[in-house]
């Protein structure tokens, strides 16, 4: 049986890596950019959270997760790339209850003994307190362990292809931070947020947030705050051509999947849209629709150009 599986071959065993991870291996089939990983497996995972006065992984199992890293450090050509090790549990982001920050993610792992660490805290926390309280009656969490990338972020933060909490389906929503994405989803910025108009991609209204503290890689492993420069911290982080390729993508995602979504993602250093996750949008009441204003000298203004033509 195997218990650690590369992202290109996430296709080839469904049930061992979860739709979760699947889901960004079809991304990847579709042509975008996803962080390169491996999973520790459904029947792996299973194995140890059955021992739960056990502290570290198994020799065998420590063994098989040493050798993926090593590859994943030949594929990205880097000794000690930095890394996301997230749960990728049956129960997250369900339509009628989601887990979402129930299972724990450890970011800015560095080196194998950290990894190993993450992911055995990963594993131990569908045991946790919180998890069986939110889950009550639900059925047995299931989960594997995804080890990507952490790819360096010029600006992160998530897309909805409707508003996520009117659900008009005639805009999309970005809220986006400088840095890492945990700035926004720990109170430390404040994000911007961009409505998109779904006919024809221009942006609706761009409110730019107080970005006071960004997160970073620290150098030892784990992430670090610091204070956003000044000429940063109340200017907008996404330009025209970020927003235009951002909104394309949420739009072609949803029709591929055929429901509403929230998209987790990553500008890098040099512009590249990268996708981290994506889930599904519960449904909800649409609030009804007043009509769409547009100002495009302001916008035009404000992200440096328009986001169609």
């Amino acid at each position: 049986m195997i218990d650690v599986i590369a992202m290109a071959d996430f296709a080839a065993h469904p049930k061992e890596v979860g739709p979760k991870l699947g889901g960004l291996a079809a991304l990847a089939g579709w042509g975008y950019r996803v962080p390169d990983g491996f999973a520790v497996t459904r029947r792996a995972v299973g194995a140890l959270a059955e021992s739960s006065e056990r502290t570290t992984l198994p020799a065998a199992l420590a063994a098989a997760v040493g050798r993926e890293y090593r590859a994943l450090c030949a594929r990205l050509g880097r000794e000690q790339p930095a890394l996301a090790v997230r749960s990728a549990a049956n129960l997250e982001d369900g339509d009628r209850r989601s887990y979402a920050g129930m299972f724990e993610t450890v970011l800015g792992v560095l080196g194998v003994d950290q990894l190993h660490t993450a992911i055995h805290t990963c594993i131990a926390s569908q045991r946790s307190a919180r998890v069986e309280h939110y889950g009550g009656g639900e059925p047995s969490v299931v989960m594997t362990v995804g080890v990507q990338e952490l790819i360096a972020a010029r600006a992160s933060g998530v897309a909805f292809s409707r508003h996520p909490v009117t659900h008009r389906d005639d805009r999309l929503v970005i809220e986006a931070v400088i840095g890492l994405g945990s700035a926004m989803i720990d109170g430390l910025a404040q994000p911007d947020h961009v409505e998109v108009g779904r006919a024809d991609l221009r942006v609706l209204r761009y409110d730019v947030g107080d970005k006071e503290r960004r997160v970073l890689v620290a150098d030892r492993g784990g992430l670090g705050v610091e204070q956003t420069p000044a000429q940063l911290r109340q200017s907008p982080c996404l330009d025209a051509d970020d927003i235009l390729q951002l909104s394309r993508a949420v739009v072609d995602i949803e029709g591929r999947l055929g429901r509403a979504v929230d998209v987790e993602w990553v500008i890098d250093d040099d512009g590249g849209l990268v996708i981290v996750q994506t889930r599904p949008i519960t449904s909800g009441p649409r609030e009804a629709r007043e009509p769409v204003r547009w100002d495009p000298v302001r916008y035009a203004r404000q992200i440096g150009g328009r986001c169609a033509d």
